[in-house]
């Protein structure tokens, strides 16, 4: 049998991205399900936004991972183990939520009897009524589904505030802006994002280590999306904020790898 760096239990919509994922960075993996076939859960039934970032980032998006950036780091040596406990950390509080809500509901849609023909066909439809009429609710309906309201604020990779947006959170996406800020999440790597301009020595700190450097001229866009002006956010390469530093420090970085084990180059 082939040697594996790594075994994923599970070959539903998650399974299969972080297996194409980290394949992509050169980890050989094997996928064990317990299904003898599709599964039926609403984890299943579609493809949700998220896992159509992942698959943009891998340049299949078209066609048609938190853990994955870790393991190679580990396997080459340019972090420690203790990077990826850091995993279940943050996926496991949404992965409650997102089960009670999404499988719950597909639940009472696909339950057999009386009572549960009733609850469809006489209580839901009024209940969804009038619920669906507030634009809170469908907003929290479509961010949860979709997994856009995850974040990973509690992780110990998060760390700091700027404007809005603080260590943890996903990336604001820049609506009516000049730039796109999401076409540089192509590269699966941690990068740097300036909104306004950036101090001389983040360039220079940022050419030295090889991470690259993203500034965009600061418009009304930014202030909206809540962004920091000449502030930095060190980027996961899953996309999410790792550092928000208001004062746009070469320093607050690195001190955010060095505290982390993180080897960069230099």
């Amino acid at each position: 049998m082939a040697h594996s760096d790594v075994l994923i239990v599970g070959a539903g919509p998650t399974g299969l991205v972080l297996a194409l994922w980290l394949t992509r960075q050169g980890v050989a993996v094997r996928i064990v399900d317990k299904s003898s076939g599709p599964g039926e859960a609403s984890r299943a039934m579609a493809v949700q936004a998220r896992t159509l970032e992942l698959y943009r980032q891998l340049d299949l998006a078209e066609a048609v991972i938190d853990a994955g950036y870790k393991t190679p780091a580990m396997n080459q040596g340019k972090a420690p183990d203790a990077l990826l406990d850091s995993y279940q950390i943050e996926r496991q509080a949404f992965a409650r939520t997102l089960v009670e809500t999404t499988d719950r509901l597909f639940t009472l849609v696909t339950a057999q009897g009386g009572f549960a023909d009733f609850v469809r066909t006489r209580i839901a439809p009024i209940f969804a009524s009038v619920a669906y009429k507030r634009e809170s609710v469908r907003e929290y309906l479509f961010r949860v589904i979709s997994q856009t309201t995850l974040d990973y604020r509690g992780s110990p990779l998060s760390q700091g505030k700027a404007g809005g947006v603080q260590g943890g959170d996903r990336l604001p996406w820049l609506t009516g802006g000049a730039a796109d800020n999401y076409a540089s999440l192509a590269a699966i790597e941690w990068q740097v994002h300036v909104y306004g301009q950036a101090k001389a020595d983040l360039s220079q700190w940022c050419a030295k280590h090889g991470i690259a450097l993203h500034v965009f001229a600061w418009e009304q866009a930014c202030e909206k999306a809540g962004f920091g002006r000449n502030a930095a956010y060190l980027l996961r390469p899953d996309s999410y904020v790792a550092l928000a530093d208001p004062e746009g420090e070469a320093s607050t970085l690195s001190r955010y790898f060095e505290a982390r084990g993180v080897v960069l180059p230099s």
